[in-house]
């Protein structure tokens, strides 16, 4: 079974695109698409219209039309009993502007994929902790940081020493708040010693 990756929190997205790093998320999946659910492709379009994030909006419209981004569809019917297990009974769409709409609907449909078919496999890039808590929990999905694609692109040759690894940080850390580079994995020499 194909793994499928869904992407739960908008701000990883952000943080590729708008800094000019979408290949390495491409070459992370490899073969695979990008699944993200329509509640996070809505969230991407709000934010791309923030003048913050305005760089990456031709290149996620790129990115879909050219089938490397799937946008699943949010059917509330099949995905609210699962939202509500982690959100609460009182929790509300908001017409779509719920609090952690995007992450919540996301991990609802790796619970959904697992009802059906508990063969496939899932995974979610998610860079918040708490969400992250939420899906080993639920045991909904793999959990990958920007970290993890980042320590995948070494392994894969893409990313060769620290110092460009720090650069390709640096410009993701320009969209949203990552702890700094020397406290990941990335700054440790013998990781890309370890790729070769």
């Amino acid at each position: 079974m194909t793994r499928r990756f869904i992407f739960a929190d908008t701000s990883v997205l952000l943080n590729f695109i708008c800094s000019g790093e979408q290949d390495l998320l491409l070459k992370f999946v490899g073969n695979d698409k990008l699944h993200v659910p329509a509640a996070v492709n809505d969230e991407m379009h709000r934010k791309l219209k923030d003048t913050r994030f305005q760089s990456g909006s031709n290149t996620w419209s790129s990115l879909i039309a050219h089938g490397h981004v799937h946008v699943l569809d949010d059917d509330m019917d099949r995905l609210f009993k699962h939202i509500r297990l982690f959100a609460g009974p009182r929790f509300s769409i908001q017409g779509g502007m719920a609090k952690n709409l995007g992450e919540y609907t996301a991990i609802a449909h790796c619970l959904a994929l697992l009802e059906e078919d508990p063969s496939v496999l899932t995974a979610i890039i998610i860079d918040d902790e708490e969400a992250q808590e939420l899906v080993r929990k639920r045991q909904a999905a793999t959990v990958f940081t920007t970290e993890a694609v980042l320590l995948r692109c070494v392994q894969l040759g893409i990313l060769t020493d620290r110092g460009e690894s720090r650069k390709v940080w640096e410009k993701l850390s320009r969209f949203d708040v990552l702890v700094p580079f020397e406290r990941t994995r990335l700054n440790d020499r013998s990781v890309y010693r370890d790729a070769l």
